[in-house]
């Protein structure tokens, strides 16, 4: 960074070393891949709730015009993460990179071997349901072929962590996969699709994108941090800045794997609005 006092640093807000760096690169070929909950957004006992970061928003509304590529990246259905986050010109990847929603699109692009498994998911929260213990307090949320069990608001999360896990192994007995994140644990279809595969399928229609920032919180984020590794050792990036945002209960290994580490996502907005006044007047 310029040293103190000088013209530079008094017109620019400081940024992280790392992020420094890649923010010397030309944001013409940067893309911005940002997950949604705990990252954009709080996270908060009501997943329907959740809503972006203010500063965080604001700030992405002004880089996303100078940006190779602005997209979320998130295990919410894309048109929900789309709704919620209320940026339509970012592309959206979703249900952890299953889906993909270009600008102006209305419906995503899902492969069809994940969207077969839909029915197979839901008949198994049917049975469940129809079962002494029923869903044991469990919050679920459904999200097209995935089916989220979350036990944070749980009466007894002990018990509703169980037999979310019950109904996990379940899953994957007949077939399904399961995977678990913040007192979460999602029940999906067979295909295996991670949020790597959609952090590569987001860049391989950016060709511009050179540099990559990319910001988690969860388990399911370590795909997408070692797909952008891999991308700059095989030489289709330049350069990749991992995100950590962290908080009392975000896994210790999602830090542990990035290159700068944030406390929540006030902190992002901070770096974003700093990073955006770096964006040329007007886009």
């Amino acid at each position: 960074m310029a040293a103190a006092g000088s013209s530079a640093s008094s017109s620019r807000a400081p940024l992280p070393a790392a992020i420094e760096a890649l923010a010397a690169q030309p944001l013409g070929q940067l893309a911005v891949l940002l997950d949604f909950d705990g990252v954009l957004s709080p996270i908060v006992e009501d997943p329907a709730a959740a809503r972006p970061d203010p500063q965080s928003k604001a700030a992405l509304a002004t880089l996303a015009p100078s940006l190779a590529l602005a997209a979320c990246i998130t295990g919410r259905a894309a048109l929900q993460a789309r709704d919620l986050l209320g940026l339509p010109e970012f592309t959206y990847s979703g249900l952890h990179g299953a889906e993909l929603l270009l600008p102006g699109a209305e419906v995503p692009i899902v492969p069809e071997a994940f969207a077969a498994d839909a029915q197979r998911v839901a008949a198994l929260i049917a049975e469940a349901e129809a079962e002494p213990d029923g869903l044991a307090d469990l919050a679920v949320e459904h999200k097209g072929p995935i089916v989220a069990l979350h036990w944070r608001r749980s009466e007894d999360p002990a018990r509703a962590e169980a037999r979310a896990r019950e109904l996990g192994a379940r899953a994957e007995a007949a077939g399904l996969r399961a995977g678990a994140g913040r007192a979460v644990l999602e029940l999906r279809p067979g295909l295996k699709v991670t949020k790597g595969d959609g952090l590569r399928a987001l860049l391989s229609g950016a060709p511009d994108a050179k540099t990559v920032l990319v910001a988690g919180d969860d388990v399911t984020d370590l795909d997408a941090f070692a797909a952008a590794a891999e991308l700059r050792a095989e030489g289709r990036l330049t350069a990749a800045v991992r995100i950590a945002v962290s908080g009392p209960d975000a896994p210790p290994e999602v830090a542990a794997a990035a290159d700068v580490v944030l406390a929540d996502p006030a902190e992002l907005g901070a770096l974003l609005s700093a990073l955006a006044s770096r964006a040329p007047a007007g886009g």
